[in-house]
């Protein structure tokens, strides 16, 4: 009779997200520049742009580690934390389009607190680098001022990953897992699945769940079993 199933637990690291662990490739090569020539930003400031899981996070945290700025969420921008924002040498305002799902009441005094920050920042000289997924002229801000300044920033955007960028981001999510895995997986996963960041986050956690709830290692088969891949079972390589 064979054991109780085991109940995983989420045990993996928090994701390394320094300069030297950000992984560049032509998708995403000119963002990556543009944040290290922040100093030469068009009027100080810089719109970027992503899917969900490109590095967008990631590289505002390094902008804020080589400017000194700040970075909060949108959402949770506040007057109190306005005046604090301001104090310093540069703000990092990010998932500004995620504003679309906040209240009515929260978004409007939201709006209008970016477009005060958007004029201090101008007349402070204080660097400013929003974020979201689609291009600033897309995003559904109601306040006809703030669309037009954010619409009129340089803007620069993050491209689904090639096969490069997807392979060195799938072993990078199974190092911060300490996971083990061939890379005749890696190369499996990468000519079967969705060609996403966020597809990569949700294919390495299953599979790690998986693992640790049937005790088995990282192996072509399972990760088959997680994509529900008939084709491994039939000889395939």
């Amino acid at each position: 009779m064979s054991g109780p199933r085991q109940i995983p637990m989420d045990l993996s690291l928090p994701a390394a997200q320094g300069g030297k662990d950000f992984l560049t490739s032509p998708s995403n090569e000119t963002a990556r520049h543009a944040i290290a020539g922040w100093q030469d930003w068009p009027d100080h400031r810089l719109a970027l742009t992503g899917p969900h899981g490109s590095g967008k996070s990631h590289l505002t945290r390094i902008w804020c580690a080589d400017s000194g700025a700040s970075m909060l969420d949108a959402a949770d921008l506040t007057e109190g934390k306005l005046a604090t924002l301001i104090e310093g040498p540069g703000v990092a305002i990010q998932d500004i389009d995620g504003l679309a799902d906040q209240p009515g009441p929260v978004r409007r005094q939201v709006e209008e607190l970016l477009f005060h920050l958007m004029n201090i920042a101008m007349a402070e000289g204080i660097s400013l680098l929003v974020t979201g997924r689609a291009a600033p002229a897309h995003w559904k801000i109601e306040l006809p001022d703030l669309m037009s300044r954010l619409s009129a920033m340089v803007h620069v955007r993050i491209a689904e990953p090639d096969d490069a960028l997807l392979s060195s981001i799938l072993n990078k999510l199974f190092r911060d897992r300490q996971m083990v895995v061939g890379e005749d997986v890696t190369d499996y996963l990468i000519k079967r699945m969705e060609r996403s960041f966020s597809a990569a986050e949700r294919i390495v956690a299953e599979l790690d769940r998986v693992a640790l709830a049937e005790r088995r290692g990282i192996t072509r088969p399972l990760a088959a079993s997680v994509l529900n891949d008939p084709m491994t079972e039939l000889g395939e390589p």
